[in-house]
C-alpha cells in the first residue's frame, strides 16, 4: 500500500516505513484518488492527536527529524494580519498553554460534574498559543515540503 502512495507521487519514499505500520485501507486509497479525501484527512483519523507528545512523535517520525516541536519554535511566522514572530520568543508558554487548554477539554468532555472557572484571559492566551504553535506548524511543514 505504501509503494502505490509513492507510485502515485502522493508521498516521498522517507515517508514509506510511516505509513507500512499505518492501517490505510485499499478503499482509502480509493478515496484519495477520486480526490474525495486527502492523504491528510485520512491521516488525522487514524493517529492520536491528543497531546503534544503524540504530535511530536508523529511529525518526527513522518520527516524523518528528532524533535519536531524543536523545529518549529525557531520558525519565523508571517500571519496575514499582525508582526513576525517566532514561537518561542513570542509564546514561550505555549507548551504549558496547550497542555492546560488539552487537560481542560478532556475535564470538559469526560467529566460530567466539571465545575471550574475558566476566565476570559486564561482562555484567550490558550487560544493565542494554539493558533502561534498551529502557524509555526504549518509554515515550518510549507517550508519543508516546498524545500524537498
Amino acid at each position: 500500500m505504501a509503494q502505490a502512495f509513492i507510485n502515485a507521487q502522493w508521498i516521498k519514499e522517507d515517508l514509506k516505513e510511516v505509513l507500512r505500520q499505518d492501517k490505510i485501507s485499499l478503499a482509502d486509497l480509493l478515496e484519495i484518488n477520486k480526490k474525495e479525501l486527502s492523504l491528510g484527512e485520512i491521516v488525522s483519523v487514524s493517529h492520536s492527536m491528543q497531546d503534544l507528545e503524540s504530535i511530536n512523535h508523529f511529525y518526527s517520525r513522518m520527516l524523518g527529524i528528532k524533535d519536531f516541536i524543536k523545529e518549529i519554535k525557531t520558525v519565523e511566522v508571517e500571519p496575514e494580519k499582525g508582526n513576525k514572530y517566532i514561537l518561542k520568543e513570542e509564546f514561550p508558554d505555549f507548551r504549558e498553554k496547550i497542555k492546560e487548554l488539552l487537560n481542560l477539554r478532556h475535564l470538559i468532555i469526560h467529566h460530567e460534574g466539571f465545575r471550574g472557572i475558566l476566565g476570559v484571559k486564561r482562555l484567550f492566551r490558550m487560544e493565542l498559543c494554539v493558533f502561534a504553535f498551529i502557524s509555526a506548524a504549518d509554515d515550518y511543514l510549507i517550508e519543508k515540503i516546498l524545500e524537498d
